[in-house]
């Protein structure tokens, strides 16, 4: 009997459901010849999509050049696959860059180089060192970027990526160089960066920062570090994030935002810092311990919705709190920070006030710093316990 419509279709369901499924491929790169491959470049274009490629110890600094609208440079590892894992013997063995210092007479050559632009939609980068590039890793929209592992030593740009998802866990930065930036991005759709270690050599010349990030609608920084240069952790462009359980040491500026960001900030430490905290729009500072500052604390550049309690904070040469916005005016109403529940080193209110920059001494400052009840300072029962708060400055 010729076979009809339905038992074509139950047929084409049967040899679909017994086909031998797809599996995705590891490709070893060795130097010494026992892999399948003996330069990086070689095992992704022999790769899938899905595959992933293991890396052995040594210095991989070949490249090709690459030209593209707008740019012709040197690339070391070009990605043009949609999915791929790259994983080497760990950020002391496995090496990606040349030995010699960068700069910028050698032109802006780069590490590993993908974007939407080749089709590639996911990236995993683990337990890698990458030293003396212009970018170490640089890409445009892809959806998912993963990098764990590795380690960032002496690029102009550690790691810049837009769109997307990015995440960033147990990672080393050190070394940016001259007016370089460590992790830049902008337009993420959500932004993790976990345990990680963002340091500078000292420079008097260059302005070097940690993380500059803009547009970003959901952004988290969890228990990291960062160390010297001149700003640690920068949001601008509306960026909404989050900065928890971070340490901030000896540097120009820890934690800045611009305009029309909203960003929280929970048990950090500040210490050593010239401006601790510059802040614009709405933000919420919780829990979080200001010392040895050499100009002040806090620094409010743009009106929005501020809060900040249970904290510790610092006195400069001469305030806690000040400002950098243009004044209101005195007609207009004001707009009041909530600084209630801090400690400021000193239970005098009187001085505590004196160190608060606001309408109290300038009516056309357009602001009011609302600080009592503070640490030291009876406070109603009918006000939470701040016994836990206390015990911290005793």
């Amino acid at each position: 009997m010729k076979p009809g419509p339905s038992m074509f279709v139950v047929w084409a369901l049967l040899s679909f459901a017994n086909a031998a499924p797809s599996t995705a491929a590891t490709l070893t790169v060795r130097r010494d010849g026992t892999g399948d491959f003996a330069i990086i470049q070689d095992a992704v274009n022999a790769c899938a999509s899905g595959d992933t490629i293991l890396i052995g110890p040594g210095r991989f600094n070949e490249g090709t050049i690459v030209q593209v609208p707008g740019w012709t440079e040197l690339v070391r590892v070009l990605v043009t696959v949609e999915d791929l894992t790259l994983i080497g013997a760990g950020p002391q063995a496995t090496i990606i860059g040349q030995e010699a210092d960068w700069d910028l007479s050698q032109g802006w050559h780069r590490g590993v180089q993908t974007a939407t632009y080749w089709g590639t939609r996911r990236l995993v980068v683990e337990g890698i060192r990458f030293e003396n590039m212009a970018y170490a890793i640089n890409d445009d929209d892809i959806a998912v970027v993963e990098i764990r592992n590795c380690a960032f030593s002496g690029n102009r740009y550690s790691v810049g990526d837009s769109g997307g998802s990015l995440l960033i866990a147990s990672v080393e930065f050190e070394r940016v160089k001259r007016n370089g930036v460590h992790l830049v991005g902008w337009d993420h759709e959500r932004l993790r960066v976990s345990n990680c270690t963002f340091s500078h050599v000292p420079d008097g010349t260059w302005a070097q920062s940690s993380i500059s990030v803009a547009g970003v609608r959901d952004g988290l920084f969890e228990d990291c570090r960062f160390v010297g240069g001149m700003g640690g952790l920068g949001v601008s462009s509306g960026t909404t994030a989050s900065i928890r359980r971070c340490r901030f040491e000896n540097m120009s500026t820890g934690i800045y935002s611009g305009s029309g960001c909203n960003l929280t900030v929970e048990d950090c430490t500040l210490s050593g810092q010239r401006l601790a905290l510059r802040l614009s729009s709405d933000w919420t500072v919780r829990r979080t311990i200001i010392t040895d500052v050499s100009y002040i604390s806090l620094w409010i550049t743009e009106f929005g919705q501020g809060v900040m309690n249970d904290c510790h904070l610092a006195k400069g040469p001469r305030y806690v709190v000040s400002n950098g916005h243009e004044p209101r005016g005195a007609a207009k109403s004001l707009v009041h920070y909530d600084l209630t529940n801090n400690s400021w080193g000193t239970t005098d209110p009187d001085s505590i006030q004196a160190w608060i920059w606001d309408a109290h001494d300038d009516p056309e400052a357009g602001y009011i710093i609302d600080w009592r009840p503070y640490v030291g300072e009876p406070i109603p029962t009918t006000k939470r316990n701040l016994g836990s708060v206390k015990s911290l400055f005793r």
